[in-house]
Order: structure tokens, then sequence, then C-alpha cells
């Protein structure tokens, strides 16, 4: 295994711009503790996302799979502890794998890694977990994966506010944001942390 697979989503809803697509576009094919950075950029739809993340995974062998996404309410960084087996639905919710287990902690420290991004400058917190819309999802669906497979693999999320461009362009100046370069800062940070922990 070699090699980091950082996704991010594309805009969504009233959203112009995705911050988290642009870090892992701006961090693809850079190389991070002697590892290179793969990204993706998945669709925001259920299904289409893990169609798009479970084969990379495969094809790639990532010492780490890094998922990235906005949190619209988020005043920095969050890394994500857990994902919950729960998804979103107009009808209310409901387990993302029927019979899986409730939950998946990240398989990273998140308060290790926030500390990391603070230590550049960056606001980060640990956070609880990610929600239980398609951030959620995905990093859900990804453990899951790994630990069907008995893969021992490093993976984790973190919400990223959205970026100051963001926030102008949609009339929210009482929102939290950062800017773009500032998170990307922040995103190289958490990938070195982990990276350099296994050695």
């Amino acid at each position: 295994m070699h090699g980091v697979l950082l996704t991010g989503f594309v805009p969504f809803g009233d959203f112009s711009l995705n911050p988290s697509q642009q870090i892992a576009e701006a961090l693809h094919g850079e190389r991070i503790e002697g590892h290179r950075v793969e990204s993706l950029v998945l669709p925001v739809e259920f299904g289409l996302d893990v169609e798009s993340v479970l084969p990379a995974i495969e094809q790639i062998q990532p010492h780490l799979v890094l998922s990235l996404g906005l949190a619209a309410r988020a005043p920095c960084l969050w890394v994500e502890r857990i994902a919950l087996n729960l998804r979103r639905l107009d009808g209310g919710e409901r387990p993302i794998i029927e019979r899986g287990p409730a939950a998946y902690f990240a398989r990273l420290e998140a308060e290790s890694v926030a500390s990391a991004i603070r230590a550049v400058d960056v606001p980060a917190v640990a956070h609880v977990y990610a929600g239980n819309y398609l951030c959620n999802h995905i990093m859900y669906r990804v453990l899951h994966h790994l630990s069907r497979e008995g893969d021992t693999r490093r993976a984790g999320f973190i919400h990223l506010p959205p970026s100051s461009a963001l926030a102008i362009d949609m009339g929210c100046d009482q929102s939290p944001s950062l800017p773009l370069e500032q998170m990307e800062i922040g995103v190289r940070a958490a990938i070195a942390s982990v990276l350099c922990s296994e050695t």
C-alpha cells in the first residue's frame, strides 16, 4: 500500500462552490511524506458516491483514504471521529447497511490530526460524528468496506467550513468561513500527520 486517496464532493444545493472539491483537485499529484496524492471528486448522490470511491480504493491501493466535505455551519475544520449507520431520507431515516454495525470509528486519531492542523495556524477540532447525509455515508461505506475486507489501512473524514469566496458569493457575511488556501494548508498537515504516525 502506498499513496493517499483524497476525495471531495461537487457543489450541491445552493452552494456554487465546494471547497472539498477545490482542495482535492489542488492536491492531486502532490507528494506528502513520500506518498503521492490521488484525488477523486464524488457526485452528491447516494450510491454513485460509493460506486466511484470503492473501485478507486481497489485500483490505487492507498495507504490512507481521506474524504473531505462541506459543512455550512462548521466554524473550523472538523476531524470526524465516528460514522453512523444512518442515512437521512425525505420520509425519515434508515440504516446505510441493513444489519450493519451501528457505527465505525475513524481509522485515525482525530484529536492528534486536529492538533497537527492547529499547529499550522488553521483552526480545527476533533468532532463527534459526520452527520447523516452524504459525508457520513461515504465515511461509513469506506470504513465498512475496509472492515469487511480485513483491511487495516487508515481512513477518515474532515468537514470543511465554507471558503471565504463561497461565503461572499452566498451573501452570508455572518456565516463562518475560512480562506481556501488556509484550509488547503490544514488538509495537507492532516495528511502528513497520519502518514508520519506510521513511521
